[in-house]
C-alpha cells in the first residue's frame, strides 16, 4: 500500500512494506503526509472554532458519542489540532536546514508513528464520508500500558537522575504518559499555591486532602480568582483529562500532550503588562480579597470530619502564586 501514511511508516520502520518508500526522501515522506492531512482538513473543517470548543472536544473524558454528528465533530477537531501540532513538530525537525534529514526522521520516528496510527480511525471516518474506498493506512498499535512498565519507568527516572547516558534513555510511550502525570501534578500544585494556605498539626503533619481538593475550592469560589491568560474552564477540562490518563495509564493521542501544554502555558507563564502598571511573575492569575479567601479555605478544611479529629491545626498563610489585587 502506498498511501502517504504508509510510506512514512515504511521510511521509519522497514517492517511496514511500501514499494516506493526507498526511493522517497525523508523530507518528501513527511511533507506528503502533512499535505495529505491538510487536504483532508480543508475538505472537512469549514469554519473556525472558539478555543473552549476545541479544548472541550480534544480532552473530552466522557468516552461516548451518541450519534454521527458527535462523531464528526470529534473527528474534525482532532484532525485540526493534530495537523496544527504536527506542523510545529516539522519545524523543529528541520531546525536551521531547508529540508528534513534522514537522521531527523529517525529521531522523531516514534512520535510520527504515533500521529499516523492515532489519526487512522479519525482520517478513515472522515475520508469515507465522501469516498467509500478511501484508505488512510492499515495497521494498529498497542496503546495499553502494564503497571510493570510504569514501575520500570520509575526506576529509569531514578537512574537518569544519577547519570545521563544513552542506555538510560526513557521509553517513548511511557514518557508520554509520564508527561501527563507530571502535568497533572503541576496543575494540582499550582491550584494549591494559588490559595497559599498550609495547615499543620502537633506532629507537623499536613491534612490528608483528596486529590483535586484545592482545584475544587477554586472551582466553587470563582469570585476570588481572575484567570488572565487562559480561561479556567479550559484548565478544568484538561485537569479532568489528566486525571483520566493518570488513573487508567493509557497512551494519549500524540497531539493531545503538546496541545495540553500549549493551552496550560498561560497558567504558569507571566504575562506582559502595560508600561507603568504593576507586574508580577505570577500575574497569570489575579486574586481579590486574599485574606477572606484564605480564611474561607481554612474553614472549609476544618469542617471535614476526617480532618477535625487529627487536630488541632496551625495555619500558615503564604503569598500565593498569583498577583494580589486587594
Amino acid at each position: 500500500m502506498n498511501t502517504a501514511a504508509q510510506i512514512l511508516l515504511s521510511k521509519i520502520n522497514p517492517g511496514f512494506t511500501s514499494t516506493i518508500s526507498s526511493r522517497i526522501s525523508a523530507d518528501k515522506a513527511v511533507s506528503d503526509f502533512v499535505d495529505h492531512l491538510v487536504w483532508l482538513k480543508n475538505r472537512h473543517v469549514k469554519k473556525a472554532w472558539q478555543q473552549k470548543y476545541i479544548v472541550d472536544q480534544t480532552f473530552n473524558t466522557i468516552g461516548i458519542v451518541r450519534n454521527d454528528a458527535d462523531i464528526m465533530a470529534h473527528c474534525r477537531v482532532h484532525l485540526a489540532v493534530a495537523t496544527n501540532q504536527l506542523k510545529k513538530i516539522v519545524i523543529r525537525m528541520k531546525g536551521e536546514a531547508s529540508q528534513i534529514s534522514e537522521e531527523s526522521l529517525k529521531r522523531y520516528g516514534d512520535v510520527l508513528s504515533d500521529y499516523a496510527f492515532d489519526l487512522m480511525p479519525i482520517a478513515t471516518h472522515l475520508g469515507r464520508k465522501t469516498d467509500p474506498d478511501y484508505v488512510f493506512m492499515e495497521g494498529m498499535k498497542n496503546r495499553h500500558v502494564m503497571s510493570s512498565e510504569i514501575f520500570r519507568f520509575s526506576k529509569q527516572l531514578a537512574r537518569q537522575s544519577t547519570v545521563q547516558t544513552a542506555e538510560h534513555q526513557a521509553d517513548h510511550k511511557i514518557s508520554q504518559i509520564a508527561s501527563v502525570f507530571v502535568l497533572r501534578q503541576a496543575l494540582e500544585l499550582k491550584f494549591q499555591r494559588l490559595i497559599g494556605v498550609m495547615l499543620y498539626n502537633r506532629e507537623f503533619e499536613m491534612p490528608r486532602l483528596d486529590h483535586g481538593f484545592h482545584y475544587n475550592f477554586v472551582l466553587k469560589n470563582p469570585g476570588f480568582f481572575s484567570f488572565k491568560a487562559v480561561e479556567f474552564s479550559l484548565l478544568r477540562r484538561i485537569f479532568s483529562w489528566c486525571n483520566l490518563i493518570v488513573h487508567r495509564a493509557y497512551q494519549p493521542w500524540a497531539w493531545q500532550v503538546d496541545y495540553a501544554h500549549e493551552v496550560c502555558e498561560g497558567f504558569f507563564a507571566p504575562r506582559e503588562s502595560e508600561p507603568g502598571t504593576m507586574w508580577s511573575i505570577h500575574n497569570a492569575v489575579e486574586i481579590r480579597d486574599l485574606l477572606t479567601m484564605q480564611r474561607l479555605f481554612v474553614d472549609h478544611v476544618l469542617k471535614l470530619e476526617k480532618i477535625e479529629k487529627d487536630g488541632p491545626w496551625a495555619t500558615d498563610f503564604r503569598d500565593p502564586e498569583a498577583m494580589v489585587i486587594s
